[in-house]
């Protein structure tokens, strides 16, 4: 690693923000790291200083992380960006990787782990947990495959897609609002997902719009 390498923190979690401070300030010299539990404090942050690399938290209670490694990488692309999460979902991390980012590795990961996968981003190295690549590696093996729609749940994607609100498809398709939520809630569970930007995202990824 370089003589000085400044690496900064984002995730609203203040055990986890508390404990990679800690982990990183313990075992890698010449290295500064800054926390922050806000994107907004992040930002101020970058507007006065720069960084070298940035952990993420995927899922943070203002924004999701993803978003946060597109903007770090289109305003400074040389910024390595390392995301972090306590669930492994293999549409997040291809997602992640999409907009720039070196890796990702599970909030459950031993120090060791986290401080190699530091060392081989900083390296300019491709960094995935084990679980991570195992999941991954899987998906390739076993191509994924969706579910049957019915006609109405096809319906239903067709004015997502268009940026129809409930009330809006309700009055299209003369069904009452609740009926509309549940179909809703019907394909977020098909595909396993937790809301509709995400399943719209993974349709429009897997030219199924």
């Amino acid at each position: 690693m370089k003589k000085r390498c400044v690496i900064a923190i984002l995730d609203d979690h203040p055990m986890v923000l508390e404990g990679l401070q800690q982990i990183i300030k313990g075992n890698l010299a010449g290295v500064s790291v800054h926390g922050f539990p806000t994107v907004a404090l992040l930002n101020d942050f970058m507007a006065r200083e720069s960084i070298d690399l940035l952990l993420v938290d995927i899922f943070l209670s203002d924004c999701r992380g993803i978003d946060v490694c597109r903007e770090v990488k289109t305003k400074f692309p040389g910024v390595f960006v390392l995301g972090m999460s306590s669930t492994l979902e293999k549409s997040t991390i291809v997602d992640l990787l999409q907009q720039g980012a070196s890796g990702f590795i599970l909030k459950n990961a031993g120090a060791t782990e986290v401080l190699d996968a530091i060392q081989k981003v900083m390296k300019g190295e491709i960094v995935l947990s084990p679980e991570a690549n195992s999941l991954l590696l899987r998906s390739i093996a076993n191509p994924q495959q969706f579910p049957a729609l019915t006609r109405r749940e096809r319906e239903l994607l067709n004015y997502l897609s268009k940026g129809k609100t409930t009330a809006e498809i309700s009055d299209i398709l003369h069904l009452s609002k609740f009926t509309i939520d549940t179909y809703r809630k019907n394909l977020l569970q098909k595909f396993q997902v937790r809301n509709t930007v995400e399943l719209l995202a993974m349709l429009s990824r897997e030219n199924l719009l």
